[in-house]
Parts: C-alpha cells; structure tokens; sequence
C-alpha cells in the first residue's frame, strides 16, 4: 500500500475530509467539487439546448427554472446556472463560449458568466414571458422574443436598442444571420418575418407555413434560414427573396426544433412525434430518422463543425447524433424519478415513497440503503403503513392497490376498488382496512385480510382526492375535487357533514388527534381549520404563492404544516394562524409532508425527485434524499469540512466530479470515472455517517461534530499523531455487505 493510499484509508475510517491543503499534500488536484446528476440532470422537461463555439460543452434549459452546463464528452454536468423563479425556455452562447443568456417565464433574461456560473446581470424591465434568445455575432447583443415582444438588447447596459414587432401576440423563435445583418423572427399566427437588424425595418415576410413558428435555423453563409412549426413541417428560406426553396414534410406531429449540419448539406429537424430526421436540402428527402424517444423531442442544437446534433425533451435523455461517424449514442437513461407519495413508519426507521415509474421505494433512514419494490403498472398516487411499522399499502393510477411486507419486499395482496384510478389512501386505526379515494368520486373501505370491500361512501361529485380516518375509527374525512370536504359515518356509509368554503379542489385533509377539529388544504392556496362537529370555518392559512397539496398536523396539535406547488413547505402555528418557518429548497411541487416522531425533524417530497430533511425548528436544510431508479444517493449541505457537502451512494456514476480553478471555482473540467483524482474524491468524501447520522442529531451536535473534524484536522496538517474520534466520529454504520465508501 503506498503512503497516498494508507493515508487517504486512515482520513477515510476516521471519517474525515482532506481540505484543498491537506488534498493537495497527499497529491490531488484542488480543488474539486461535486454534484449530484442524472443523464438530463434536470429534474424536469429541457426545453432548450444549445453547444458552446468550441463543441466541447452543452447549455441546456429547462422547467425545473435552471440551465446546466456540460461536459459533452463526458456527459458530465458541469455548472448549474440558478437565479430563475420560473422554466428557462431560452439559452444562448456567445460567440466566445465564455457567457450564455437564458430566458424564462419569470420575465427575465440573465447574463452568466460559463466559467464560474455567476449571473452577471438580470434584465427584467417591462417584459413578459421571454420564449426565445439569440446573440448577435459581436457578443455584445442578444435579441429576445416573448410575449409580446421582440427586442434587441444591449448586454452590457440592460437598455433597449430597437424593437422589431409583435408576432400574433407571442415570438417563440429568433435568430441572428452569422453576418449580423438580419434577424428572423415567428411564433404566433402571423407569418416569420425577416428584419434589418439595425434599422428594424422589416425586410422579407416568409409567407407559407400554417400554423405557430417553433424554431428557426440559419446556414453559414447567410443566405438562407429554416423553419419549423405547428403544421408538422419546416421550410427552408431564400432570405434574399422570400421564396421556399424546399419543404420538409415527414413528421406526424408539431415539429419543435430544427438545425443546419454538415456545412448546409443536411437539415435536422425534432420533433413530438418522438423522432429526429434528417434531410437533404436540394432534394426534401428524409435520409434518416432516429426513433426510439419516449416522449416529444423539444429541441436540437448543432455543433459550430455541423458534424452532431444533441436533442432534449420532455423526459427523454439528451442524445447526440454523430453525422460524420455515422453514429447515434444516447445516455442508458434518466435515473431519477419524482417522487409522488411519502410515509414514514410510526417507529421512524423507514421512509416509504411512491414514484412516478409506479415502483416503492423503502430507505432504511438508518443505514441509507433503498429497497425497490415494483408491481404498479402507473405512478403510485399515494401510500399509508401499517401502526406496527411492518406493512405499506399503495394507492395507483393503474387503478389497483397492493399490501407490501416491508421486511421482505413481497406484495402480499392486490386490492381492487373499481374501474377508476385511485387518487388517496388512508389506514384504519387498527391496521386491518383501507379508506381509498378514487375518480369515480366514491370512497371505499377495503379489507386487508380479503381484499372485501366494506363500505362504499358516495356523495360527491368530482374526484376523491384526500381522505383521512378519525384516531378513535368510525369516522372518516374525504375531500374533493368539486371544492368540499365531507365527515362520514363508516359503519352506515352516512355522510354526517359537508365542509364548504374552499374555491378550489380539496387536495390534502387531516383530522386532528382529538377527533374534533379537521384541516383542509386546497388549490385555492389555503389550508382551513374546521369545527369537525360542527363544520364551522374556525381559521384559514394564506401565505403559499400557488396551490396547497399536501398537509400534517403535528402530533402536539399545535402546529400545521403545509407543502405546495410553489416548491416550498411552511409550519403553522395553528391558534395564532402564523407562519412560523418556510421550508426553501424544492425545485417542483411538494407533494408530501412528514414529521418526525420526536416533532424535530421535518420530512418533504417532491416532484423534483428528491426527499429532504429538515430541522423543524430551524428550517434548516440537513440532508437530501435522491430518488434514483436504482441503489441510494444521499447529500448534505456545504459544512465546514465539506465544501460541496458529504455523500453517501452507491451510484458513484451519477457524481460529476469537477475540477476547477482555486480563485472562485470558474473553468470547470469533469474528472473522467477513472481519474485517480476523482476516485480518491470520493473515497474521502462518500461518507455514510457524516449523512446518516445528520437524520438523528440536533443542528448543534451536527455543528459541533464539524468542530470537531475541523480540530482533528487540523492537528493531521501539524504533524500530530490523530487522536482516536469520539463515538460520534467513530465507525459509520454499514449495510449488510455494505462499506464506508
């Protein structure tokens, strides 16, 4: 063993991490840092795409409100740009490859500087949703199309330069000629238009497509540009005269982006059909067609050399498409799911979260570790335990529910409930039956033992989108999508009240242990506390910026919390009706909201494809739980010890490990999976207790946990001989067949 590896063994059993000193002494290179991806990255749909001058990295934008940047040999992600409040639907690389501009529906257009992913300024005077970006050849402008408008900017003030018209309303296409004399510009329902770009005088009218302009492609010399749009074609363009030079005809559906490769002599076009084409220009032939997308293709950039094509959508994996080589690779798949369910066992051992891809996934929130359990054949719409912490009963959209044995990963029963997808699940307080809410606006109680059904409650007259049983049993609360919650009888299936007040469906209820009050969340944006007894409105909690869905009381009776579309959760004081803490992180909705048993930690889920837990108190972030298809990937927060924050996975290969310069952390380069550096990265920070144990100690014995790694450190870089750590720095807690990392 040499003395680098006994060494990085020793940091690594103690449970340490080598500072940039400390790395660079046992011959690393600083700094690194990491971060956590799936091949997409985002975490929702990717909607723009574009390569950097050099063909060496990708831009990508999407719905979950950032860009990212990539290495395009190694897929590896190399910055996330942050700073939009809504999906970026635009991005755009200036000519020198060192700055981009995005675009999104907050109203913004940012400036970025690539080599450090700082926003450099925000441009948002007077504009409404931003659709498209394109720069200009000097770098010093950007033309932006949007919602009403379609402007040149000038980058280094912000201000205005000339604006070119309003397309139908909207312009979701732009583009700048290679010799900066025209912009083209389409969208709505008028025709593209062709414009002089420093006069603003309108030049050409390219009159022929049918429909909205979704993208807009220019050849190198200038000469002529390619569109495409809503009537499933795309066009090229004489842009001297106007005329179509040649039709694209083939796709069978919206055709939502379009590039010009091989130095002109091919066109490439994307498309919903899930299919991308390309075509020769002189002839209009479709000379190859790429399938086996699963879902629409929403955009396509090409590569300054005109030799590869990358394509994003709506959860496909970026592909590139090799002209020269002949050759087409994509990535072996997105590797995370959303999250859209979550309980946790009354012990707190177990967290068990329904996903997207209609499989359970159960973590031992002591060791880490995930089980899948698979059997739906739709998302699992939501997901109740048993009182003894041993089963797990899911709810899904394939209209069917199923028992589980946690302990050995076995359906033990699939429950029918009628022809309807199921929306809600809540247990019976002795564990024996079900309450499942459906779409054909019943509510039924299932036996677990036989799968009978027991009880059908109808009344409303939308879905059933919540329900929750009385502690004491007998009773039941189920609301709706027609706006109401009602309180039934179970034994004689009797509505005994109606709980009218919301303006928007009734996503989320929860009756109080007391059996005497309910609390209601809806997609009007409030939660309500109700008189159970009486039905009398007692509060109301306004404060999220968009829909409630999900609610829990916690076991002190005292306080609510709420999670929403908004991407945030919020704790309630429920008396005084204020908000007490807000819970920022989430990039997409939160679906659930879990407390610990104690009441000291907060557990949400999102669509974002993570579970987070946090100090209730505090609000403070402590670790994030990544929903991979396969294996576990746990993070933490930056530390003192940890500068991007500690891991724990068994999935190295979605770690981007970045190398990058020590002044600001600009000029990213992915490390390769079998860099030396990279590999001793991870052996050092891939840290199962650092993460672990963050779920079970206070914030204060967390910080001074760090204290204490900084000490030991410390004394390490003196020469002194490391002392022995303290039990809560001694030895990390380990799966079966498992090891530290």
């Amino acid at each position: 063993m040499t003395d680098r590896d006994r060494a990085l063994q020793e940091l690594s059993g103690a449970g340490l991490l080598a500072d940039p000193d400390l790395i660079a002494s046992l011959g690393l290179s600083i700094p690194l840092r990491h971060g956590v991806h799936s091949i997409g990255g985002h975490t929702r749909s990717v909607h723009a795409v574009a390569v950097t001058p050099d063909g060496r990295r990708i831009l990508t934008g999407s719905q979950d409100c950032t860009a990212r940047l990539w290495d395009l040999v190694t897929r590896r992600c190399l910055q996330t740009l942050r700073g939009h409040a809504r999906a970026v639907n635009a991005v755009a690389v200036t000519p020198d490859g060192e700055r981009a501009v995005s675009g999104s529906g907050d109203r913004t257009v940012r400036l970025w500087d690539l080599a450090s992913g700082r926003c450099l300024r925000a441009y948002d005077e007077g504009f409404f949703d931003i659709e498209a970006v394109a720069i200009t050849p000097d770098g010093q402008r950007a033309v932006v199309g949007g919602q009403w408008l379609c402007v040149l900017l000038d980058l280094a003030t912000g201000s205005r330069l000339r604006s070119y018209g309003v397309h139908g309303g909207w312009v979701m296409a732009v583009a700048v000629t290679p010799d900066g004399r025209r912009v083209i510009a389409g969208g709505g329902e008028l025709d593209p238009k062709v414009w002089d770009l420093e006069t603003g005088h309108s030049v050409q009218t390219l009159v022929g497509h049918k429909g909205w302009i979704r993208a807009i492609a220019v050849t190198a010399d200038s000469r002529c540009a390619v569109t495409c749009g809503d009537d499933l074609s795309a066009r090229m363009w004489d842009l001297e005269t106007g005329r179509c030079l040649q039709t694209f005809s083939g796709h069978t559906s919206v055709v939502n982006g379009v590039g010009v490769a091989c130095g002109g002599r091919h066109v490439v076009t994307v498309s919903a059909d899930r299919t991308a084409r390309l075509w020769d220009p002189h002839s209009g032939q479709c000379l190859e067609t790429l399938a086996g997308y699963t879902s629409a293709i929403s955009a396509v950039a090409v590569t300054s050399d005109g030799q590869r094509a990358v394509t994003v959508g709506d959860g496909a994996t970026p592909a590139v498409w090799d002209f020269g080589a002949k050759q087409y690779w994509q990535s072996s798949g997105d590797d995370m799911r959303s999250v859209t369910a979550l309980a946790l066992t009354p012990d707190g051992r177990t967290a068990v979260a329904g996903s997207s891809d209609g499989a359970l996934r159960v973590r031992n929130l002591e060791t880490g570790v995930c089980r899948l359990l698979a059997g739906h054949a739709h998302w699992v719409s939501n997901v109740t335990v048993t009182p003894d912490s041993r089963c797990a009963v899911t709810v899904s959209l394939d209209r069917t529910a199923k028992l589980w044995d946690l302990g050995s990963g076995r359906c033990l029963r699939t429950l029918s409930f009628g022809g309807d997808p199921g929306e809600a699940i809540a247990m019976a307080p002795d564990g024996l039956s079900v309450l499942i809410g459906s779409r054909d606006h019943r509510a039924r109680m299932l036996s677990l033992e036989t799968g009978a059904c027991l009880q059908t409650l109808t009344g409303h007259t939308g879905w059933i989108t919540a329900v929750d049983m009385a502690p004491g049993g007998g009773l039941a609360v189920t609301g709706s999508s027609d706006g109401t919650a009602k309180l039934w009888n179970l034994e004689t299936g009797r509505c005994l009240r109606t709980y009218a007040g919301h303006a928007d469906r009734i996503q989320a209820v929860s009756v109080l242990p007391d059996s005497r009050r309910l609390v209601t969340g809806s997609w009007d944006g409030t939660a309500k506390l109700w008189n159970l007894e009486t039905g009398r409105c007692l509060r109301t909690y306004a404060g999220h910026a968009d829909q409630i869905q999900a609610v829990s009381v916690l076991p002190d009776s005292r306080r609510l919390v709420t999670g929403s579309w908004d991407g945030t959760a919020k704790l309630w004081d429920l008396q005084t009706r204020r908000c007490l803490q807000t819970y920022v992180g989430h990039a997409d909705t939160v679906c659930a909201v879990e407390s610990a048993p104690d009441s000291t930690k907060l557990i949400t889920a999102s669509w974002d494809h993570t579970v987070r837990f946090w100090d209730l108190e505090t609000g403070e972030l402590l670790a994030t739980m990544y929903n991979v298809e396969k294996g576990y990937v746990w993070t933490t927060p930056p530390t003192e010890n940890a500068p991007s924050g500690w891991l724990w996975t068994d999935r190295p290969d979605l770690i981007s490990v970045v190398r990058c310069n020590k002044e600001g952390g600009g000029d990213p380069e992915a490390l390769p999976d079998d860099d030396p550096d990279r590999v001793a990265y991870l052996k050092v920070y891939n840290q199962q207790k650092r993460v672990m144990d963050r779920l079970e100690l206070s914030v204060k014995d967390i910080d001074r946990t760090e204290r204490d790694l900084a000490e030991a450190l410390q004394a390490l870089k003196a020469g002194q001989t490391a002392r022995e750590a303290p039990p809560q720095l001694g030895q990390g807690r380990r799966p079966e067949g498992g090891s530290d990392g």
